[in-house]
């Protein structure tokens, strides 16, 4: 059997005499880190998620610019068309 001793200042941690390990005996502790964690990786995938609708937004918006500034182009050349014709 293994034997855990205290270690200062820790109350939650003990240390393992065979091996050296320490181990968290805090398991209210150790469920609210898990719970933590739970959120955290929410909150990037969440993150992640925004950014990646972000960019998709963006790059539509500079494709909508894109074609505006091609249907400006041809209407400038139907234009001139039109009054070269009257001339």
């Amino acid at each position: 059997m293994t034997t855990l001793a205290r270690i200062d200042g820790y109350a939650g941690l003990r240390k393992d005499q065979s091996n050296g390990g320490v181990i968290n005996v805090d398991k209210s502790a150790y469920e609210a880190h898990k719970i933590a964690r739970e959120v955290a990786l929410r909150n990037l995938a969440e993150k992640r998620a925004a950014e990646s609708t972000m960019q998709s937004m963006q790059s539509e918006i500079n494709n909508m610019k894109d074609d505006i500034s091609e249907i400006k182009s041809m209407l400038g050349q139907l234009l001139s068309k039109a009054n070269n014709g009257r001339d």
